[in-house]
């Protein structure tokens, strides 16, 4: 009978070892996983950064491209300073890696960020890419299309990425319920929510 007992406590002295070690596992893996993430979102804090730093150069390239296109008679003189600004551009910053972290920011913010944040840091890319392209590569249309009351300066958009900055980090503790949203979702999200976003935003001058 004693030995019985004996075995029985050793089955559940065993048992929980085993319970114990499961948990453990489980755990690191939870960790891991928020680890993972936590890193994650400060690449993405990064390369917002980074983009945000040549968002005013870009937004000083479109408003020559804007005005060349408005103002037919200063063409000549426009254009002009137009060449000579993308060119400080391009030597000021690597356009081929601005490329690059705008293509692995979206990227990131598909993985590891979730819910309505997700949608207005895509449409914040989106706006980059559009600026970016009509800056930088002379794409008017894209402002003509997307962007027929311009795009927002280099104020406004600070004021709504610091904004941003501040939703991912209480985002931080919420489920990681995934997200999908195809790029015309986030069109019609930066066509009307973030616009509305833009208009509110008041900037001191």
């Amino acid at each position: 009978m004693e030995e019985l007992t004996k075995d029985y406590i050793t089955i559940g002295i065993n048992i929980v070892i085993a319970l114990t070690a499961i948990a453990a596992v489980l755990f690191s893996r939870v960790l891991s996983k928020n680890q993972l993430r936590r890193g994650k979102l400060e690449d993405i804090f990064r390369l917002f950064n980074k983009l945000m730093y040549t968002y005013g150069s870009l937004f000083d390239l479109y408003i020559s491209i804007n005005t060349y296109h408005s103002s037919p008679e200063q063409r000549g003189s426009i254009l002009e300073k137009y060449n000579k600004d993308r060119e400080d551009f391009i030597k000021r910053f690597n356009v081929d890696a601005l490329i690059e972290d705008y293509y692995t920011l979206d990227m990131l913010i598909k993985l590891y960020v979730k819910g309505k944040l997700k949608k207005d840091m895509m449409a914040l890319c989106l706006l980059y890419i559009d600026l970016f392209d009509v800056g930088h590569n002379q794409q008017y249309i894209v402002k003509s299309i997307f962007w027929r009351d311009g795009f927002p300066n280099a104020d406004k958009m600070n004021l709504l990425f610091r904004s941003l900055e501040e939703n991912m980090i209480k985002d931080l503790g919420m489920s990681n319920k995934k997200s999908l949203y195809t790029r015309e979702d986030i069109r019609k999200h930066c066509n009307n929510d973030l616009k509305k976003d833009l208009k509110m935003i008041k900037v001191l001058t």
